[in-house]
């Protein structure tokens, strides 16, 4: 798992599941509490498993599709995860 991307605005409940040289798993939770609660989980496994920090993502787009590598990009070479400036 290479990080996690998630939607900035109000109420909104998408975020991807970045993963490193394959495509991303894009999702969307009926309720923000199972959204934090799985994003914690993935966090402290991510912490067990690799000694580092599982970074997150927070982007402005209600959309998360621009933030989201497909199997075109990743024949291409290509990511669509967020600069670190969007790094939370």
């Amino acid at each position: 798992m290479e990080g996690l991307t998630k939607s900035q605005q109000e109420g909104e409940k998408e975020f991807v599941i970045h993963v490193v040289v394959q495509y991303d798993y894009r999702y969307k939770f009926n309720d923000l509490d199972q959204r934090q609660i799985l994003f914690q989980c993935l966090k402290e496994a991510f912490l067990a498993s690799v000694k580092k920090n599982l970074p997150v993502y927070g982007v402005p787009e209600k959309n998360l599709n621009d933030y989201c590598t497909n199997k075109k990009d990743v024949k291409n070479s290509q990511s669509r995860v967020p600069t670190l400036a969007r790094r939370l």
